[in-house]
């Protein structure tokens, strides 16, 4: 059985953020998001990291498992996970949580699914429609 490691970055306060009790972020298992990064080609990581970035800072209640071959996210304590994060080479795959209302104008999802669509994100994308759907998944659970 593998142990969970918690780690803390800046109290709700500190986040400006309601307080909630919860840890902003939690890498589960023994991979450290650091180690996961070292493994991404180049050309993916500044899309990696601003993802990431825009994760924790503007979504609330967020925990992030870290796991060997990808991320998890999920919202407050029970872990309700809303995206999933992998990578080939220099794309990303956004596993997003559709649910019964998730709505996708742009058409920037593949799959046929009720509750999970996907995106490959390469280096030249628009990250903020990406980011867009995020939001809405994660509004979502």
């Amino acid at each position: 059985m593998l142990s969970r490691i918690k780690i803390t970055i800046g109290s709700d306060k500190e986040l400006g953020r309601k307080p909630t009790g919860l840890p902003a972020v939690r890498s589960g298992s023994r991979t450290k998001f650091d180690d996961f990064l070292a493994g991404v080609d180049n050309p993916a990581k500044p899309v990696l990291q601003n993802l990431r970035k825009r994760i924790l800072d503007e979504l609330a209640d967020i925990v992030e498992d870290v796991r060997m071959h990808r991320i998890v996210y999920g919202k407050d304590d029970v872990m309700r996970s809303f995206l999933d994060i992998q990578v080939f080479g220099t794309m990303i795959k956004a596993s997003i949580y559709t649910g019964k209302s998730f709505k996708d104008p742009d058409g920037l999802t593949d799959g046929q699914g009720n509750t999970w669509r996907y995106v490959m994100i390469s280096p030249d994308d628009d990250c903020e429609k990406i980011f867009k759907l995020i939001s809405q998944a994660h509004h979502s659970v």
